[in-house]
């Protein structure tokens, strides 16, 4: 017995199902064909059922997208959340309060190049190091007041720069120094080293502080015919 009219809406889906769901695209063009043939109404059943393959098929790969993207954002915040310390950011402010005084930092222009290249090298955005930059050059934040804030960010605690702010931070704190601290960043890698205290730093800044500025000059010049002019000590 053959049927030659219109499909019902029941007998089409499993026949779409059948004939497009495993061929593929050839099977979507016979079935539309053999549809055609049966009757306009077969046509517009047809599509609709189509139409709603492809609409729960788009629907799909946008949450697997959704989900691959988010799911890795969400697990990298909790894992940056995670290491903020209260008690270590209640030690840095006892701290800085006892070793930096007055209303702004006392530190010179390359040592806070060194503090924001050390930013820059884990992972700060150019976005972060500009306002980094605003705080310690045109502000000039005492260096644990603009550490301290950072620190107990929680914008900062999500961003990978948080991990750089943490050495900063546990840095600042075992050094009780403020140009030992800024000295142990030109010549140590934070990324190698774990944060400590650090007595030839501290002498070495004492050292390069209390040169006259045509001492410091004499001895880049000094440097710069040793090594070819690569070397800046200021």
């Amino acid at each position: 017995m053959s049927f030659n009219g219109p499909l019902p809406p029941r007998m089409l889906h499993q026949e779409l199902h059948c004939q497009c769901g495993v061929p593929g695209v050839q099977g979507f063009f016979q079935l539309l064909k053999e549809g055609t043939q049966r009757g306009p109404t077969n046509v517009l059943l047809f599509l609709f059922v189509a139409l709603q393959l492809v609409y729960t098929s788009i629907t799909y790969i946008v949450f697997i997208k959704t989900i691959i993207y988010i799911l890795p954002v969400q697990l990298n915040s909790e894992d940056m959340n995670n290491k903020y310390n209260e008690e270590k950011h209640q030690r840095l402010l006892e701290v800085g309060r006892k070793i930096e005084k007055g209303i702004t930092h006392k530190l010179e222009p390359p040592f806070i190049d060194s503090i924001l290249g050390t930013l820059d090298f884990f992972g700060a955005s150019q976005g972060e190091l500009q306002q980094f930059t605003f705080d310690l050059k045109a502000a000039k934040y005492k260096i644990w007041d603009f550490l301290g804030m950072n620190y107990d960010s929680e914008y900062m605690q999500s961003k990978p720069v948080f991990v750089g702010l943490d050495k900063l931070v546990d840095l600042y704190i075992k050094m009780e120094n403020v140009g030992g601290f800024a000295w142990f960043l030109r010549g140590h890698d934070l990324q190698i080293e774990e944060p400590k205290k650090c007595a030839d730093c501290i002498e070495s800044y004492k050292d390069w502080s209390s040169k006259s500025p045509e001492q410091l000059a004499e001895e880049q010049k000094e440097k710069e015919d040793f090594f070819g002019g690569v070397i800046d000590i200021a």
